[in-house]
């Protein structure tokens, strides 16, 4: 039998409310959840035993009275589903207590809105909110149910995708589209909130609209990726600076990322002094929790030196992060990078500028530095992996080759001379 109980949410929502739910369970099957529309201010006004608001909230009798109607309405769909021997799964049993149409594509992409944000994945949020709001643009402000999210429909959607202008594009004389990626990047958003429909009883997965054969397939465009050779490098490092600090701090990152094999700037901003021992950097990668070990380039001793006075606030080594109180707070701490990023992009391009390197200037192009040379030397792709950490060969293998060039060069060489 199947069972019913009253719960609060372990962590609150994005007004700092703990949400109380309707948990059904099972032996062996995934809990469902029916969020009731009421939350409580904090976890202690909650007796999870009796399954009731505490006499310290002032409306507990009210409160419970409404949320045992909600306990008896799932405990009464559970026991007739069991009797009349029907499917009487947790998913089943929502489904049957929840309708479908109670779950629009505006319930589904709030909740995860919400839960992004309550996760404290910035990025994400900051990516995802403008991709909803852009597909609530193209139906007209309806909130529709996922049956009418069609095959039919994405394509539409597509088409109405390619015609969109991207709005950080600043010169408004010469409009620019949003780009293939940028287009796969909805299509992407798109099929999570329908899985996650799926789960939540909110879509029938006969209907599923993504995959192979008449369905939405979602393929990644090829992009170029191009690195700064051996020469445009030694211009970087040989640059003088000394009358321009800001420029020159921002070229300590950029070259700290690429000595240490192209790392993240995430990872960059958050090296530690203490995650220096023994001439070598022991880290945890911020992108898959993957624990990293590298030697300690002679190169990076001189910019370490620059750092060594400064306020050793949380341990960091660089400025970036340390007006931050607490680096426990995720939100804060990916929104704070997120802004450092672009302004060290926007330093490394006047750097590039005068360098007169037509390049683009971004972190992320250390990675593809440090790739081309490494394919350039000839170092083995499993090598790579290791440096890079990727769970396959494949991916590094996939990802050198846009940086293998020599047997096309030779090619070209034997047959026009």
């Amino acid at each position: 039998m199947g069972a019913v109980k009253l719960v609060v949410w372990s962590r609150p929502n994005k007004d700092g409310q703990y949400p109380i739910a309707v948990k059904i369970s099972k032996n062996g099957q995934t809990p469902s959840y029916i969020f009731t529309e009421h939350a409580l201010s904090e976890r202690s006004l909650w007796d999870s035993k009796a399954q009731q608001v505490t006499k310290a909230h002032p409306n507990y009798k009210r409160l419970n009275n409404l949320l045992l109607k909600k306990l008896t309405e799932a405990t009464d769909t559970t026991l007739e589903m069991e009797a009349n021997k029907t499917d009487s799964s947790t998913r089943a049993i929502k489904k049957k207590i929840k309708p479908l149409d109670a779950g629009t594509f505006n319930d589904i992409a709030q909740a995860y809105l919400k839960d992004e944000l309550a996760l404290g994945h910035y990025n994400v949020y900051n990516a995802d909110k403008p991709r909803i709001d852009r597909f609530t643009d193209f139906t007209g402000n309806k909130n529709i149910p996922f049956s009418e999210i069609t095959v039919a429909l994405l394509e539409k959607y597509q088409r109405y995708l390619k015609t969109c202008k991207n709005k950080n594009y600043k010169k408004a004389d010469e409009p620019k589209f949003i780009s293939e990626r940028t287009v796969v990047n909805h299509l992407l958003l798109m099929r999570t909130l329908y899985n996650r429909a799926i789960k939540a009883g909110a879509a029938d997965v006969k209907h599923y609209p993504f995959g192979e054969e008449g369905k939405i397939s979602i393929k990644f465009p090829k992009s170029s990726k191009i690195g700064l050779i051996d020469t445009e490098i030694l211009e970087l490092e040989t640059l003088n600076l000394s009358d321009d600090p800001i420029l020159s701090h921002a070229r300590n990152i950029w070259l700290t990322a690429y000595y240490f094999a192209g790392m993240r700037i995430t990872d960059v901003l958050l090296l530690k002094w203490s995650d220096i021992q023994n001439d070598r950097l022991f880290y945890t990668m911020s992108k898959n929790n993957e624990p990293c070990s590298l030697k300690i380039p002679q190169k990076i001793y001189p910019i370490l030196d620059q750092y060594k006075n400064d306020d050793q606030k949380n341990d960091l080594i660089f400025p970036e992060l340390k007006f931050i109180d607490s680096l426990n707070n995720l939100f804060k701490l990916q929104k704070r990078i997120a802004h450092a990023v672009n302004y060290q992009n926007t330093k490394m391009k006047r750097i590039f500028a005068i360098l007169k390197i037509n390049k683009k200037a971004s972190t992320h192009v250390t990675r593809h530095s440090f790739a081309q040379r490494a394919e350039e030397l000839g170092i083995h792709p499993r090598v790579v992996q290791e440096l890079y950490r990727h769970e396959s060969i494949q991916t590094t293998m996939i990802y050198q080759s846009n940086f293998s060039n020599k047997k096309v060069d030779q090619a070209l060489d034997l047959v026009i001379g």
